[in-house]
């Protein structure tokens, strides 16, 4: 179930209980904040621990469009997967970026909504589709003259199926302002314009066996397979 506020705009105690979204250690084991996004591009649900990320309160982003608090330039890959064009069925798990508003600096203080920058947001999650909707509709034509009467009713049915995207928003911190360690799943490199390595830490031997003495001045392009150009291609136009 999603949390109702009440009449004040808080949410219930006893919900709390029941609602596991509310607990405090379940909002910190996403390491992100789960968000709810129907097929117009609704924000119909946002965990409550949205602000930590972006300094913009739950209440102030929920109901409104994704497309208000996201950066023009991904608002196209944004309607693509809402609107189902994307090749992969809708059973494969989605995984994109996308820059959202975000009013904390780099200092931690929070600023005006009008003076945000944007901060990148991997979204991983599913498209999920609600039972078929049918809708009815009548349409009744009547004849009549002098030497008899007829009518006649026709009634066609229609079914739509509903969906919304349900993903988990994790916050990528700047490679140039990195103020918290990187979780052991993640390695950082730097690249210079023509995609040379100009950085490796040293995580990424344990993941790629390389030292970052192997990749430093060595382009990225000597690595990465040839399937993968559609990808990097993509990625560099965003």
């Amino acid at each position: 179930p999603v949390l109702s506020p009440g009449p004040e705009g808080k949410v219930d105690s006893e919900a709390r209980k029941t609602d596991p979204l509310a607990e405090p250690w379940f909002l910190k084991a996403l390491e992100g904040f789960l968000l709810v996004v129907s097929a117009d591009g609704d924000m119909v649900f946002l965990s409550e621990n949205i602000h930590e990320y972006l300094g913009i309160p739950q209440m102030d982003l929920m109901g409104h469009s994704i497309y208000e608090f996201s950066h023009p330039c991904d608002h196209d890959e944004i309607k693509d997967i809402l609107s189902l064009k994307t090749q992969l069925p809708p059973t494969i798990p989605r995984s994109f970026f996308l820059r959202m508003k975000c009013t904390i600096t780099s200092k931690g203080r929070n600023v005006n909504l009008k003076s945000a920058t944007y901060k990148v947001i991997h979204c991983t999650g599913h498209l999920l589709s609600s039972p078929a909707m049918i809708f009815k509709q009548e349409e009744i034509s009547d004849y009549s003259s002098d030497t008899n009467n007829n009518s006649s009713s026709t009634t066609i049915v229609q079914q739509r199926q509903q969906h919304c995207l349900v993903a988990i928003g994790e916050p990528i911190p700047h490679p140039s302002n990195i103020e918290i360690p990187l979780d052991k799943q993640t390695f950082l490199s730097k690249h210079s314009l023509d995609m040379k390595f100009t950085y490796a830490d040293d995580k990424i031997g344990d993941f790629l066996g390389y030292s970052p003495e192997d990749l430093v001045g060595k382009s990225m392009y000597e690595y990465h397979h040839a399937m993968d150009n559609t990808a990097i291609e993509k990625g560099f136009k965003n």
